[in-house]
Parts: C-alpha cells; structure tokens; sequence
C-alpha cells in the first residue's frame, strides 16, 4: 500500500509528464514538448495553472475508485508499480466499519 496525495501530484508533475512522454524516444510530438516546456517553467505550483498549461484536469485529478470523488489524499493497494485498487479515507472507513459490523 502506498499514499497518494494530490500535492505529490501537483509537485512532480513535470517528472511525471516527462516520464510519459519521454523526449528522448525522438517523437514527442511538439505539443506534448510545449506543455513540458509550460509545466518546467510554470512560476508556481498550483493545481489551477498546472490544468490550465495541460488543458484538463486528468494529471491533478486524485480520484478514489469507490465514491468517485477528487480527493486530497487516496491510498493504493498496489497489484503493480502504481497500479492498483485506490481509496480515499471516507471509504476505508466505511469498509472498516462494515467489517466491525461482522465482528458484533
């Protein structure tokens, strides 16, 4: 298990994008290079403008897989390296719940 919080997102998301999109594979297509550019260079680190440089909300977004809400922080149950089930704390609560329930 590991947690993911939307600021580790926030904070490496140039890291990550370069990761995807690697430059160095030679066809990175000049608009992913421009977002790189935008997001290497943004002044500030913020959710807002890190959306606005990509033009979506996807590499901010910080979704648990149950209730479907963009959460601040989730957990991963890894299956693989960062692939997994993901959870936010409102539903391992309710989880854990249900299971204490079994125990009465």
């Amino acid at each position: 298990m590991i947690k993911r919080t939307r600021q580790e997102l926030i904070e490496h998301v140039a890291e990550r994008w370069e990761r995807q999109y690697p430059s160095a594979r030679g066809f990175l297509g000049k608009d992913k290079e421009d977002i790189y550019a935008k997001l290497f260079n943004l002044p500030r680190l913020e959710k807002s403008a890190i959306d606005e440089a990509i033009g979506n909300d996807l590499w901010t977004k910080n979704e648990c897989e149950v209730c479907e809400r963009d959460v601040d922080a989730v957990i991963i149950f890894e299956v693989f390296i960062e692939q997994g089930t993901v959870v936010c704390g409102d539903c391992l609560k309710s989880a854990i719940g249900m299971l204490e329930d079994d125990n009465d």
